[in-house]
Formats: C-alpha cells, sequence, structure tokens
C-alpha cells in the first residue's frame, strides 16, 4: 500500500508541476503578443523621446558621451514588419526591418545584420538599449545605445 500510495502522490506532484509550467508558458505568451500588438495598434508610431550613447574606446581619448531627444522614429506595422527614421551622421537614414519580441527583447532584422534590444515596456512607452563591440582602427570600442520611444497618439473622430 505504501508503495502505491507513494507512486500516487508522485503522479499528483508529475500533474501539478505540468500545470503550472503550462499556466506559466500561457502567460509569458500573452505578455509577448501584448507587447507586439502594443507595438503596431494604433498606427505602430513611437516617437524616439531620448537617445543616449556612450562609448568607451581602449584609448579613453576616444571615450564619447551624448543624450539628445527627437533622434527619430520608429514605424511597426501588424505583420512584424517596419523601419525606423533616425538621425545619422550625415542626416536622416530609414531602415527596413522585421521584428520579433519577448518580455525583455526587441530583435530587429534588416539588411544591416540582426540587433537585439533589451526591452521594458509598458503601455505606450518602451525603453530599448544595446551594446555592441567593435574595432576600428587599432581601437577597440563598446558603445552602449539607449532608445526612451513614446507612442505617438492618433485622435479619433
Amino acid at each position: 500500500w505504501k508503495q502505491n500510495h507513494s507512486i500516487m502522490k508522485l503522479k499528483y506532484l508529475l500533474i501539478f508541476s505540468m500545470a503550472i509550467l503550462g499556466i506559466v508558458l500561457i502567460s509569458s505568451c500573452e505578455k509577448e503578443d501584448r507587447i507586439i500588438k502594443n507595438l503596431w495598434n494604433n498606427g505602430g508610431e513611437w516617437q524616439v523621446n531620448v537617445y543616449s550613447i556612450n562609448v568607451v574606446s581602449s584609448d579613453p581619448m576616444q571615450n564619447y558621451n551624448q543624450s539628445t531627444g527627437g533622434h527619430g522614429t520608429f514605424y511597426f506595422s501588424k505583420n512584424r514588419s517596419g523601419y525606423s527614421v533616425l538621425q545619422g551622421y550625415s542626416g536622416m537614414v530609414t531602415t527596413q526591418f522585421t521584428y520579433t519580441a519577448t518580455e525583455d527583447k526587441l530583435t530587429l532584422l534588416s539588411s544591416n545584420g540582426k540587433d537585439e534590444y533589451d526591452l521594458s515596456w509598458k503601455k505606450d512607452e518602451v525603453d530599448i538599449s544595446i551594446t555592441k563591440t567593435y574595432e576600428s582602427f587599432g581601437e577597440t570600442f563598446t558603445s552602449n545605445q539607449n532608445y526612451k520611444l513614446i507612442k505617438k497618439q492618433f485622435s479619433k473622430f
């Protein structure tokens, strides 16, 4: 009887664990769906409210830090495509992309490659950041870019 009782306890524990895992997976997917829907819903236009960049070089004379507003706009479509119009060194630069989002990552795939941003999301406000390391002219640079995006609200008539 003890052996059957232990087996029953194990079965209940396994069923309970699977139910909890299912609930966690479903709620995680629901949050990702809400994030993606919020990105494209109501026009899908997001203004870059604040943009900051911090570049650290192996040559301290090359270090750079800047923060600005009005840096550009991101546009997200329902079909998981979009584009950005951002201030570059020689003017505004438009980049087309496809995107995916999880609870804490926004991935943009463009002709420039794959950029995976850390994502902090609340309705109509998104913070994304990315860190990249690269070499140029024999120096090593680490760049950290942060964008604070605010959803553009369209008036309804």
